[in-house]
């Protein structure tokens, strides 16, 4: 498949802000921490809206789920969103389950919209195991949690 474009609505937007809080709040009662930056809404912000897309993508509804560490976010899909103005990347983490494949959502702004995140490119997909083979592995948040890192063009098309 080619990639998938994927618009967002204000509606989206805010149900993926309302996901953020939610998610942050829940990380912070378990001390749970960020581990490539700061711990803020806009990282939930940016995952919750990457899980919005990919399920609009499948044509499945979205819920916002929280306290689900260990499960899929999106139908079989474990979802890692890149923010706009970031180089493009993915990443897999220690505690990533193997079998789980991985999508990639490129978040994108709209000048005229007060940079807000307006829409989305699904760039492709990667099975973990597959990631760490081809990645580098690093620590770029300096927090004790490696991950391994690759190029969107280590993906298969979605």
């Amino acid at each position: 498949m080619e990639q998938t474009f994927i618009s967002y609505s204000e509606e989206d937007r805010a149900e993926a802000e309302a996901c953020s809080a939610l998610r942050l709040a829940d990380a912070s009662k378990v001390k749970a921490r960020d581990r490539f930056g700061e711990d803020s809404p806009q990282s939930h912000y940016f995952g919750a809206l990457g899980e919005i897309a990919v399920a609009r993508a499948l044509g499945i509804p979205w819920r916002c789920h929280s306290k689900r560490w260990n499960l899929p976010d999106v139908g079989p899909y474990e979802v890692r969103a890149v923010g706009p103005g970031t180089k493009p990347y993915v990443k897999t983490k220690g505690n990533d389950r193997l079998d789980v494949p991985i999508v990639v959502v490129l978040l994108c702004t709209s000048p005229g919209v007060n940079r807000a995140v307006t829409s989305a490119i699904i760039a492709g997909t990667i099975m973990p195991m597959k990631l760490r083979a081809v990645g580098q592995r690093s620590d770029p948040g300096g927090r004790g949690a490696p991950a391994h890192f690759a190029s969107l063009a280590d993906l298969t098309p979605w």
